[in-house]
């Protein structure tokens, strides 16, 4: 299943997993995040994309993305090697991309984030282009365990290193959120993804998002606000709020948000 809907919610289930997606539009004029997934007899694969920036064509980059990479994922053939069939899908989708930009000049700018976690006889795999996140939630605890592909992470790496200083670091923090890898790009520069398969346990939580909603709440706001609710559907209208007052109280436009939250039974 694949959606970009303004404002849309889905739960679903099946042996392994529930499943709660959530979209909104924000305050802009057009969705360009997108989502989609698929469940199978061992798991299933989730996809979350966001059309960057609002440029032409981010409706149509994060759609092809999201169609892609489950299309690659669903018909690879018997001797699949697990550990790198979400990044293999990744480039796959940049392919699809890149195409639109050719085939229609007027969307030769348009690109998309992509993050995509498969939930296969225990195990959870992902792999991430850009800025849109994953995280396990586990024993009270949230972890992201995809690295942000932007300017930041160029930039603490340097100050952890020592490579700038505090002052330089602090003068390029506006430029921070600026990506470095996204699909749409004529060679992905950095595909972020796990080395092999994260053992997962009952009660785990998976939770992918755009930037729509980490940019507004942090993680031990997420964490709260998931903690106290009664199940994940509620969770992730509760984060919504949480979103919406505290773009409220910033006097922030919101942007695009599709957050998803995976239970392992």
């Amino acid at each position: 299943m694949q959606c970009c809907k303004d404002n849309d919610s889905i739960n679903e289930s099946n042996d392994y997993v529930n499943l709660a997606v959530l979209t909104s539009i924000g305050d802009r004029a057009e969705q360009q995040d997108c989502f989609g997934y698929f469940f199978n007899e061992t798991g299933g694969i989730i996809v979350v994309c966001d059309g960057m920036g609002g440029s032409a064509g981010g409706k149509q980059a994060s759609s092809a993305a999201t169609a892609s990479i489950l299309d690659f994922c669903e018909n690879v053939g018997n001797n699949v090697n697990f550990d790198m069939l979400l990044p293999d899908a990744i480039v796959h989708a940049n392919t699809a991309v890149c195409d639109i930009g050719i085939s229609d000049p007027e969307y030769s700018s348009a690109g998309s984030t992509a993050v995509a976690i498969m939930i296969s006889s225990g195990l959870l795999y992902w792999a991430s282009v850009g800025d849109s996140r994953a995280y396990i939630i586990r024993n009270g605890q949230i972890i992201q365990i995809t690295k942000d592909q932007n300017y930041r992470t160029v930039l603490n790496e340097q100050l952890a290193l020592g490579r700038i200083s505090k002052e330089k670091y602090e003068e390029s923090l506006p430029k921070a959120d600026a990506l470095i890898s996204f699909l749409g790009m004529n060679r992905i520069e950095l595909i972020d993804y796990s080395k092999k398969g994260l053992p997962l346990r009952k009660g785990d939580l998976i939770l992918i998002m755009t930037d729509g909603l980490f940019k507004l709440v942090s993680d031990n706001e997420m964490l709260h606000v998931i903690s106290r609710s009664n199940c994940i559907a509620d969770a992730l209208r509760e984060l919504a709020k949480e979103a919406d007052q505290i773009a409220e109280n910033r006097s922030i436009k919101r942007d695009n948000m599709t957050v998803a939250l995976v239970e392992i039974k």
